[in-house]
């Protein structure tokens, strides 16, 4: 590629002409820093690059202070010659001549070992720097007193693997020169007489820890010792060391020779949940890659991400073959049962064509046997042998059901095989409740919920004694639903828990799948605020709860029907024989909603979980409703969680409550020592926050502020930007839940100053 002519360099940009086409480089962030070409017109080779000359910047103690200095000043770019004797920055067919193309470097100088941050951009050009890699990067830079390099794109810690792995050659993927820079920067690091074992790398990965990858794959072995991966305030701190005997590990497992030059490539064949399993089984959890938020580990292997995010990402950088994957993944499981019974239609159809059309001898000729024809000499026969008909008939009948039942059959079947398996409750987390809830039918232990790397519930406690009705009050977002859904194990396969749920002193958590199932319906039931989502349009009231009866109680139809009438009429309902033959559409919300208690209630469950039992429904049905519980509490001694957000309805029917804030549980109180003494201050605004006490005419009293996201949640109190009590000291660390009266506890460090507000 040779540069016609000059080149044109204004103040943000520089232009040429090459025979190929034009080529634009321009200047990053405001700064003059080098740039060079797109991508298209610069194929990247073996980069080679000798480095710079000692110009521009001395940094003797490189801090977060002089490192935005350097960065800030004005200063005029470093001119530097790409000698093609000395460099392969383009294509090795297409060098440029020596005079071709001058490129602007501005770079910090340094001396002998001393640090220095190398910038890596794969963006819309070649190479380029930014102002966040000097601000993210000096402080590690300070602290370790290590080269630093920061690398700014997305590609999954299996993407990594892939690319870090290519010893020869180049893979045709967008971010090929980030892989190729790692060689520049370590050759610029010995060229500095830095040691390029003793390096920080630093990258700004959105999740899925590309520079972790590329760092432990085989090419990359022995050139760097330790990784920083960071985004907004999560990061990823990994010993190299750990992370290459952890990749070993999983690669023996599966009969790879770690030392094989298509090692990862092998690997990248193994279906991901397979290799999550084999690392679990291992133990390779803690101190390979561990997550941290705010200094806090908040997982223990984020390898685990792989099962949402790091796939994807590798299946856009392999190509083709992780197009069939991801069909195979996640297309086929969705579209698998309608295919087969489509399939099946379609076969009984073809049949049924075909027989008709053989029967009017426009098919197969006679005396080539068909079954159309043998029904057409049947009906020839017909008054001397009628029974002939019966055969023929039946035979075209029974195999167009048996297509259909078949395809049944093998979607039920096969249905199972694509559910991911139940995710392994990662390693509890320490925690700082020092209030134990006394035991009962349900203990729920310092439960923690993730979603990829976020976590929606965190260091949740409580216990359910018998006949006991414990509310669940919040704002929207609090956790509440995705509480009782880990209690219920209905998170679905992302949902990842910690800590202990504790049904009858069997825990949930880790008992096998049967005992879950078992419990489900049996042990713990739960009824949903939309009744109709639970229920089937297509089939009628009796036949839905006759299904649930059946599954829950061995027993004869009779049994079955009989305890559907039974059923139907200890939720007061009316007239329960001509409720059975209706469908849900002819039946009000609330009676809807009392069916939904009754299936709840077919297999005699110990606990119900209600969530939101009466959110759309009229007052005087919600009455009922809330009636409905109260009796089957008082009458058959079952345990209730209720899950509202009307304080109202926690009074009317809770014995206890407890109350969540952004994913935690805040205060636990009795009812009455709730609201007439709360000790946190969300509890207290939330009672304030009653058009009862808004004054005529005024504005209707609420909470400042919204309720944060996971990803937002501060290291400590969660409620600390909306509090009118807050102080600097309550975001410094975790607030434990510590008594604050007879049977209560709140997580607040000011509880005099509240309990002092309230008086």
């Amino acid at each position: 590629m040779t540069i016609q002519g000059s080149p044109s360099i204004s103040a943000d940009t520089i232009t040429a002409t090459t025979a190929e086409g034009p080529v634009r480089g321009r200047r990053h962030d405001g700064y003059r820093t080098f740039f060079a070409v797109p991508y298209a017109a610069a194929p990247v080779g073996d980069l080679r690059f000798a480095p710079p000359r000692p110009a521009v910047a001395r940094a003797a103690e490189l801090d977060a202070t002089t490192m935005g200095a350097i960065c800030e000043q004005d200063l005029d770019p470093l001119p530097f010659n790409i000698p093609p004797t000395q460099h392969n920055f383009f294509h090795p067919d297409a060098v440029p001549s020596e005079d071709s193309l001058t490129l602007n470097i501005w770079t910090p100088d340094v001396e002998g070992t001393a640090p220095v941050l190398f910038w890596i951009h794969g963006g819309a050009f070649l190479y380029g720097s930014g102002t966040g890699s000097w601000t993210d990067g000096a402080r590690h830079a300070r602290e370790h007193g290590v080269v630093v390099v920061s690398i700014n794109y997305r590609l999954g810690i299996l993407g990594g693997l892939y690319l870090g792995d290519k010893r020869d050659g180049w893979v045709n993927v967008a971010l090929q020169d980030q892989i190729q820079a790692l060689r520049w920067v370590h050759e610029n690091i010995a060229a500095f007489g830095g040691d390029p074992a003793n390096v920080t790398i630093a990258g700004q990965s959105a999740g899925a820890m590309s520079a972790a990858g590329i760092l432990v794959s085989p090419a990359a072995e022995g050139l760097f010792r330790r990784a920083i991966v960071q985004s907004g305030h999560l990061g990823v701190t990994t010993s190299i060391d750990d992370a290459i005997a952890h990749r070993n590990t999983v690669l023996r497992q599966f009969g790879i020779d770690p030392g094989a030059d298509d090692a990862i490539e092998q690997l990248q064949r193994v279906n991901i949940l397979r290799v999550l399993a084999v690392q679990r089984s291992h133990g390779v959890t803690l101190g390979t890659f561990p997550l941290v938020r705010d200094g806090q580990v908040i997982a223990a292997d984020p390898l685990e991400l792989l099962r949402s995010g790091a796939r994807r990402d590798i299946d856009l950088l392999i190509g083709t073959d992780a197009e069939e994957d991801r069909l195979l993944r996640h297309v086929l499981p969705n579209i698998w049962g309608p295919i087969l019974v489509n399939t099946a239609m379609l076969a009984a159809i073809n049949l049924g064509v075909q027989a008709g059309l053989n029967y009017l001898n426009l098919g197969v000729k006679p005396p080539a046997p068909s079954w159309g024809g043998l029904v057409a000499e049947a009906q020839i026969n017909l008054q001397l042998q009628p029974w002939l008909v019966i055969p023929s008939g039946l035979t075209i009948a029974l195999t167009i059901v048996a297509f259909i039942l078949l395809a049944d059959g093998l979607r039920d079947a096969t249905s199972r095989s694509f559910v991911v398996s139940r995710p392994v409750s990662l390693r509890p987390s320490a925690s700082a409740d020092d209030v134990e809830p006394a035991p009962g039918v349900l203990e729920v232990r310092h439960l923690n919920v993730h979603f990829g790397p976020l976590r929606v519930v965190e260091d949740v406690s409580f216990s359910l004694q018998a006949g006991e009705i414990l509310g669940i009050v919040g704002e929207s977002g609090c956790g509440k639903s995705v509480t009782v859904s880990a209690v219920l194990d209905s998170l679905g396969p992302a949902g990842r828990t910690t800590g202990s749920i504790r049904f009858d002193g069997t825990d949930l958590l880790t008992a096998p799948a049967r005992v879950r199932a078992a419990t489900r319906g049996s042990g713990i039931a739960y009824v949903s605020q939309d009744p109709m989502v639970a229920l089937d349009p297509s089939f009628t009231i009796g036949a839905q709860l006759g299904e649930i009866v059946r599954t829950h109680n061995k027993g004869s139809r009779a049994a079955a029907r009989a305890r559907v009438l039974e059923l139907l009429t200890d939720v007061g309902l009316p007239d329960p024989p001509a409720l059975v033959k209706k469908y849900p559409h002819q039946i009000s919300g609330g009676q809807a909603q009392r069916v939904s208690i009754a299936c709840a209630l077919a297999g005699r469950p110990r606990v119900l979980v209600a969530d939101e039992p009466t959110t759309a429904l009229d007052v005087t049905v919600q009455g009922e409703i809330l009636s409905l519980l109260r009796r089957l509490r008082d009458e058959a001694g079952m345990a209730i969680i209720l899950i509202t957000h009307d304080l109202g309805v926690i009074a009317d029917l809770c014995d206890r409550v407890a109350v969540m804030y952004a994913g935690q549980i805040v205060e636990t109180a009795p009812v009455r020592t709730l609201f007439e003494h709360p000790s946190h201050p969300n509890t207290a605004a939330l009672i304030q926050a009653n058009p009862i006490v808004a004054e005529r005419g005024g504005l209707l009293p609420s909470i400042p502020g919204v309720v944060p996201a996971p990803a937002d949640w501060p290291v400590g109190c969660h409620f600390y930007e909306r509090c009118a009590f807050s102080t600097p000291s309550c975001a410094a660390d975790p607030i434990p839940l510590v008594p604050s009266g007879v049977a209560q506890a709140a997580r607040c460090i000011h509880l005099d100053a509240v309990l002092g507000a309230k008086s």
